[in-house]
């Protein structure tokens, strides 16, 4: 990894600090010395909140469990089953059921819909253990729905078992590869295991579908900036930022690059418009205090 250039030692220094104040990822910079694999673990658990799928907000356009090819014409289903598939697929549609519901029995369609009810509901509480309990027996009795082991990788990660939750996640996409939002979160827990390019790969395939996610272009965005590639953060931020000049995640990470590349007028006018946006910060008066220093100005408010 390449030496860092003077005016970075303070960026890095007080990256932490955009990350209570604004709420993005932990850990983005990667400019620290290399860890063993035991402590990239153990600090990928400080952020595996922030991927939590159960607790984002930023998705609206981005469908989270699109209807797949696990789904046939059926107008005589249960309204057990109609109800388990609302809840599995998020549709309620009356002429179409999933092939993998079509299978279950009355009895254990009663069972599957009682345990992830519960399940949901001991996520919510905070109770993963018992949670887990609960969807392990939802997969026993449906295995082959792919949706739940989604679920379950969740309630893994809360449980920062990042091993068993990427596992689930690639059991679900190996029985539905549909599932855009599984991709966007394995995606984010590649890039808090340290592995860039797994990450990259699951990111431009969800912006192949939806090229204008501004969350899916942050997440690609702190990828980069781990890898040093700042032109393409600076080209990831700048088409969030057309969409919302106000998105200080994104003016953030910008100057961030822009100061790396020495371009230190775009990079104080970005962090002008974050402490204008988000308030006066120690992290964004040293970067920008530092800026001036070296253009021979005195930041003295």
């Amino acid at each position: 990894m390449k030496k860092l250039h003077k005016p970075i030692t303070i960026i890095v220094i007080l990256a932490f600090l955009f990350t209570t104040l604004v709420g993005a990822t932990a850990g983005v910079f990667g400019f620290s010395k290399a860890e063993s694999e035991q402590e990239k673990l153990a600090a990928s658990t400080e952020r595996i909140d922030d991927i939590l799928y159960f607790k984002e907000t930023g998705l609206n356009d981005l469908s989270p469990l699109p209807i797949s090819e696990d789904i046939m014409n059926y107008k005589e289903a249960s309204a057990t089953k109609m109800e388990l598939q609302k809840l599995i697929f998020g549709t309620d549609e009356e002429d179409i059921l999933s092939q993998s519901l079509l299978a279950l029995s009355e009895k254990e369609a009663e069972e599957l819909l009682s345990q992830i009810k519960t399940g949901r509901e001991l996520y919510n509480q905070g109770k993963y253990d018992q949670a887990l309990e609960k969807y392990q027996l939802a997969i026993n009795l449906a295995p082959q729905i792919a949706p739940l082991y989604f679920e379950r990788g969740q309630v893994y990660l809360s449980l920062e078992n990042t091993k068993q939750a990427l596992s689930d996640f690639n059991e679900c996409i190996r029985l539905d590869p549909q599932l855009t939002i599984v991709y966007f979160m394995r995606g984010k827990l590649y890039a808090i295991l340290g592995e860039p390019e797994k990450a990259l790969k699951d990111f431009n395939l969800v912006l192949q579908e939806y090229p204008a996610n501004s969350e899916v272009l942050l997440e690609r965005a702190n990828v980069y900036t781990t890898m040093g590639q700042w032109g393409r953060v600076i080209d990831d931020c700048t088409a969030v930022i057309k969409q919302d000049d106000k998105n200080v995640r994104a003016r953030w990470l910008r100057a961030v690059a822009f100061q790396y590349l020495d371009r230190k007028e775009q990079a104080l006018k970005d962090w002008n418009e974050v402490e204008k946006l988000n308030g006066k910060s120690l992290a964004v008066l040293a970067n920008k205090g530092n800026i001036l220093f070296e253009q021979g100005f005195c930041c003295c408010d």
